[in-house]
């Protein structure tokens, strides 16, 4: 994957999110390429065909010598999630004053979506 490829993937500043009535987790989730957990304002990478997420550090080394998710070994490709997007809907919901992002895939069953 070319670094022009690479810039084309969407990014997100990490932030962590207390839910009330929870355990409180040192590390909410980790990044599977560095195996840190991530930290609040941390940029982070967004695969679109798979929807995993790292810290845009690590996985873009990662994606620069091969363009497969190091999690589930789908296409990275931006190309390719734009010629497969009839596959699935996405649905990006943005929050400016919480600088957040909450996003849900739905994929094409036979019609339906799930």
């Amino acid at each position: 994957m070319s670094r022009e490829e690479l810039e084309k993937l969407p990014c997100f500043d990490f932030k962590a999110k207390e839910i009330k009535g929870a355990t409180p987790s040192p590390s909410p989730a980790d990044c599977a390429v560095c195996l840190e957990g991530f930290k609040a304002g941390e940029k982070c990478r967004l695969l679109p065909l798979c929807c995993h997420s790292f810290h845009a550090e690590c996985v873009d080394m990662w994606l620069l010598r091969t363009a497969l998710c190091p999690i589930c070994r789908g296409s990275a490709d931006f190309n390719r999630a734009v010629e497969e997007s009839s596959r699935y809907v996405m649905l990006l919901l943005g929050f400016a004053e919480t600088n957040s992002i909450i996003l849900f895939c739905f994929w094409n069953r036979g019609g339906y979506f799930t």
